[in-house]
């Protein structure tokens, strides 16, 4: 099994994989936890490591792990080893408080900790020791999207706005943000179906629609890709795409109990869901711009495909827990930082490190 490299006349360089992960003497590689932080019960209700519940966690450079809980909407701040530092914001509209936590972004180049509030509209900028900078309002839209990004090699911000827009930002130190580019990508057209309870009528995605996913580079260009096809493409903010990557591998079937079963939990009839899965569900990118694209079904992630900056496929790797998916995680360079969510419903933050 070979990698087929064309390079067509545009420039846009093709790179088509075999699915190694298919071989039987390719084993995937097991990430090892390093660290877990949290705990099911404490006498003390606001105990730092006791979540309610984690939205997303940043990494800074020194190792720090900022803990977004958009349940108690404050953020907690643990050092390398998982002691508790501190903690800051908390429920309200004031001055670096939250209508709604709904996640954090660091941002090196600046050494800034970006807060999301999508009940009030703000982007909040705060320094490392939990300072509010400067409060962004952001109603110009209907809402604020939770999907933001940071460029690694540049001081900016990417955020996904409605109707298939990516915006990036330029980011001040004094913790502005300023418009500076936008990139809209193809539309996928998903179907929806109709549900009515008493006094409400709810459009919903018919289950197992694909769907557009993206991530940002380290040096600001976008990766793009329908979860129907295994296929992703590198697209620069003005529209010209200098990269497509391929792995050879089908898209699965939906069939038989697992069939049965999307039915019965949406109450959608099964004849009418799509014939197959989606061959992939999310791109995350590393500072060194290896692309982790999770597979797998569900609300839990025990699994990813990993390429390097070039595209070519590195192999299959595997979590020794399963992390939620709705708390955004961090890839750093060897390590995976995510929310592990017990039998029970608590939640602990996980470290994970890619063995040497």
């Amino acid at each position: 099994m070979t990698v087929r490299v064309d390079t067509l006349s545009s420039g846009r360089v093709m790179v088509s994989n075999p699915d190694l992960a298919a071989a039987p003497d390719s084993p995937a590689v097991r990430l090892i936890e390093e660290l877990r932080i949290g705990r099911v019960f404490a006498d003390d209700p606001d105990a730092p490591d006791l979540f309610g519940s984690i939205i997303a966690v940043a990494t800074d450079d020194a190792g720090k792990i900022y803990v977004a809980d958009d349940q108690s909407s404050d953020i907690r701040v643990f050092d390398a080893s998982g002691n508790f530092v501190r903690r800051f914001g908390r429920k309200g509209r004031g001055p670096g408080e939250f209508g709604f936590l709904a996640g954090v972004l660091w941002q090196r180049q600046e050494g800034i900790l970006w807060a999301m509030d999508i009940i009030g509209l703000r982007l909040h900028a705060f320094d490392s020791t939990g300072v509010l900078l400067h409060e962004n309002r952001h109603g110009d839209f209907t809402f604020l999207s939770a999907h933001w990004e940071v460029v690694d090699s540049s001081r900016h911000l990417v955020e996904e706005r409605p109707k298939d827009v990516l915006v990036k930002y330029r980011t001040l130190p004094s913790g502005q943000i300023v418009a500076a580019d936008t990139l809209r990508y193809p539309s996928v057209d998903v179907d929806t179906y109709v549900t009515r309870s008493p006094g409400v009528v709810a459009y919903n995605t018919v289950p197992m629609s694909p769907y557009t996913d993206w991530t940002i580079t380290p040096d600001g260009n976008a990766w793009l890709g329908v979860t129907s096809t295994y296929e992703f493409h590198e697209v620069t903010f003005d529209g010209d795409t200098v990269r497509t990557v391929q792995l050879r591998r089908p898209a699965p079937r939906l069939e038989g109990r697992e069939r049965d079963s999307v039915a019965a939990t949406t109450r959608f009839p099964a004849v009418k869901l799509p014939k197959h899965k989606s061959v992939f569900r999310s791109l995350d990118t590393g500072p060194h711009g290896r692309l982790w694209v999770g597979v797998g079904t569900g609300d839990m992630v025990r699994s990813w495909d990993l390429f390097d900056r070039s595209g070519y496929y590195l192999g299959k790797v595997e979590s020794p827990v399963p992390l939620r998916r709705q708390s955004r995680m961090v890839f750093g360079t060897e390590t995976v930082t995510g929310v592990v969510e017990d039998d029970v419903g608590a939640h602990f933050v996980v470290r994970l490190r890619l063995p040497k």
